[in-house]
């Protein structure tokens, strides 16, 4: 697009925050350790840096009105929490939180169970079995180091010759780019891949236009993006265009299918973006999270914590990113092209939903490589 800056996102939100530093007469103003002070505190931080007001159509200013008067000048601090966790609530959005002390972290999408019929938000041995589950039934000659690992599917049913990665961070401790092209190099021969992203919180920008580039077939523009940086609603940088381009152990001309669900995060969301500006990509399994831009941490007169989201989305024509329904994905999610979330009770009896309904599409349709083509 015409007059686009091709930078990293990184550099742009150092540069947001060097003028945020700067501006004391609009921001950082000092409030009072009182919960009418913090109320306005947090109130005006996420009214000079949060990017989506206009995006999701919110009048910031009447949900100050709305939830300051339900505060007393001597509220206790429970009531402090609960007035801020409806104000907070009222963005929707993924990486918007409170963290205050000697209370549960709040979040402004409320955190799905880790399955559809799971009663657990966080729980590591129902994840584990998840995955011990693909690595006993799915996989053969698969290779591991910590939680990534990568292999061959091996099942009778399954005729094409597929390979599966998966990704479970973009957190550069986590694995190295290496260990990419190490599967890349040996799933070269597939006829199809498959990138599983569930349970992926994201992580460096970095790492994931690395790992995304492994997969163009050729340079591609997959999203656009605007920092806030002035005091008024419509303040921003100018548009950064994001692209992918061919690089490191390749394999972007081999049909792909890219595996997510509810707690797909964040900057893989944004691998998500990245994945369906290629031709011959699906994506399989649930929404993902809605917490698509990057976060800046804050803190109130009180020592309690807040994020706010300067970013804000748009598509690479140039307008706000928005859903089949007009709805901007954060707090809502990018839906698959294929519906299949995973269900405890069938991981319980050997079966990965979201896994077999992958393997299915590839093995009915991967001989027409009619997979949903780029944008």
């Amino acid at each position: 697009m015409h007059g686009n800056r091709q930078i990293s996102i990184l550099t742009i939100l150092i540069a947001a925050l060097t003028f945020w530093r700067c501006s004391e007469d609009w921001l950082q103003e000092p409030y009072p350790n009182s919960p009418l002070g913090v109320f306005d505190a947090v109130w005006d931080e996420y009214d000079k840096t949060y990017g989506a007001f206009e995006a999701k159509g919110i009048n910031w200013d009447s949900c100050r009105t709305v939830y300051r008067s339900r505060l007393k000048p001597d509220a206790s601090n429970d009531e402090l929490y609960e007035v801020l966790c409806g104000l907070l609530g009222e963005l929707n959005d993924g990486h918007v939180q409170l963290m205050a002390n000697g209370y549960r972290r709040f979040y402004s999408v409320p955190l799905p169970t880790l399955f559809a019929d799971s009663k657990y938000y966080e729980n590591a041995s129902e994840i584990a079995m998840l995955f011990d589950l693909i690595k006993s039934r799915y996989l053969s000659e698969f290779k591991d180091s910590g939680s990534f690992f990568y292999g061959r599917i091996a099942l009778r049913t399954v005729r094409q010759k597929i390979g599966y990665i998966y990704i479970p961070s973009f957190n550069p401790t986590d694995f190295t780019i290496g260990l990419i092209d190490e599967a890349n190099a040996a799933l070269a021969d597939c006829a199809g891949l498959i990138i599983d992203l569930r349970f992926n919180g994201g992580g460096s920008s970095e790492v994931l236009t690395a790992i995304a580039n492994r997969y163009a077939d050729r340079k591609r523009i997959f999203l656009l993006s605007k920092i806030r940086n002035g005091p008024r609603h419509s303040d921003f940088t100018s548009l950064v265009t994001h692209t992918i381009r061919p690089e490191g152990i390749n394999v972007g001309q081999l049909p792909l299918i890219v595996l997510v669900n509810r707690h797909t995060a964040s900057s893989a969301e944004h691998f998500v973006l990245a994945m369906r500006s290629r031709p011959h990509t699906l994506i399989v399994g649930d929404t993902t999270a809605g917490a698509l831009s990057v976060v800046v941490e804050r803190m109130a007169p009180n020592g309690w914590e807040f994020r706010t989201c300067p970013q804000v989305l748009y598509d690479t024509t140039g307008h706000i990113l928005r859903n089949s329904k007009g709805r901007y994905p954060d707090g809502i999610g990018l839906a698959p092209d294929r519906y299949a979330p995973n269900l405890l009770k069938e991981i319980y009896r050997g079966y990965d939903r979201t896994l077999g309904t992958a393997l299915n599409f590839f093995e009915n349709e991967l001989s027409q490589t009619d997979l949903t083509p780029a944008q």
